[in-house]
Parts: C-alpha cells; structure tokens; sequence
C-alpha cells in the first residue's frame, strides 16, 4: 500500500532543490542513474521542465548519471486532463516520421547526450524506447525504421560518441504487446529484428510489467 501523501509532502520537481533532495537521498541509498520519460508532440518537446529546469539545475547533478526513456505513446483523456476531454480521446499521437524525428535527434544529441553525466555503456550515449509498435509504424514498416535509427547513430557518431545504444521497453502501452506492430514482422524472428535495427537491449517497463 503507497501513502496517500508523500513523506516529503508535495513537491515541485522543477526545483533544483527539490531534485538536489532527492539526487542525495537516491544516491545516499546506493542508486546512481535516473531514467527520465521524455516526450515529443506535435513537433516539439513536452515536459521538460523537471529535467531542464530541476535535475540540471540542481547543483549535486554531476554526482547522478542519467538517460531518456522517448515516452512515445499517444495521451488521451485519461491520462491527460480528463475533466475536459472524454477518455477516449487522442489529444496527442505518440507516432513520429521523419519531419519531426531529425529535429527531436537533434535537440536529444546536443542538449543531454553531450553532458558528461549522461548515462553510457560502453561509450554509447542510452536511449530507451517506449512504444516499439508506435516507433515502427510512425515510419511506416521495419526498412524505414532501420534508416531513421541508422540516422540516429550518424549523428551522435558526428558528435564524437562511438555509436548509439538504443534500448526498448518489450511491452507496449500497459500491458498491451508492443514490440511488433500487427503484420510487421514478416515472419522474421525476435532476433533478426532486433539485429537488424541495431538494438543493443531490451526492458521492461516496471516491475509490475515483468511477469506478463
């Protein structure tokens, strides 16, 4: 059972204070990376103001490595101000093609993969993928998602990082299966999509996710 109010009571967490609260507490406790969804609707970035603004503003940051987890699903009204609109309603798709992709890699690479406490393995700047299914068919099918990650890693080579290490969450949106969208596979095993597209691992979203 969670608390129905936090021991911290409410906070703002774009406050460096607040993040440098809780980047000592998470460190003091043996964690040393925070994995933070980002989102990108319409064009431009949303929700950036507890990364922005809290977590690199705060002044104890360099102590906590960190990467983005693209949350690109779509928000409809349950999840997103479900006073006004029904919860059925798509206000924002989650699916992307390449008009939005080039500069959403752009503002990825230059604004956090460039910091020294940007999470890497082996070199390689993280980035994690929600929505597998919604990465596919924004692009239209596997070939075109091959080109648009294949992009991905070009820049962030130019950058001077040795590659890219893409990372997807192996269930889709709340239990759903998300890794391949309905017809896309082609008969293709796991392990040939996975080699193909260049994805160096997979997770699960949470705990609760595992075991389905």
């Amino acid at each position: 059972e969670q608390p129905r109010y936090p021991v911290w009571g409410y906070v703002n967490e774009a406050d460096p204070y607040v993040a440098a609260m809780e980047i000592e507490a998470a460190t003091d406790h043996g964690v040393n990376v925070f994995i933070f969804d980002w989102y990108w609707y319409e064009g431009k970035p949303f929700l950036e103001s507890s990364l922005n603004e809290g977590f690199l503003g705060a002044d104890n940051n360099q102590l906590m490595q960190y990467y983005l987890m693209w949350a690109n699903h779509d928000v409809n009204g349950t999840m997103w101000n479900r006073y006004r609109y029904p919860s059925d309603t798509i206000i924002w798709e989650g699916e992307v093609g390449w008009e939005e992709f080039r500069p959403m890699v752009k503002r990825i690479v230059n604004n956090y993969f460039t910091r020294p406490n940007y999470y890497k393995i082996e070199g390689e700047p993280v980035f994690s993928i929600f929505s597998f299914r919604d990465l596919v068919n924004g692009f239209g099918g596997l070939e075109a998602t091959r080109e648009a990650l294949a992009y991905f890693d070009q820049e962030v080579r130019q950058a001077g990082f040795p590659g890219i290490h893409i990372q997807v969450i192996t269930m889709g949106m709340w239990g759903r299966p998300g890794l391949l969208p309905e017809g896309e596979a082609g008969g293709m095993e796991l392990n040939e999509i996975v080699g193909m597209l260049g994805i160096k691992s997979m997770t699960t979203y949470n705990w609760r996710m595992a075991g389905i």
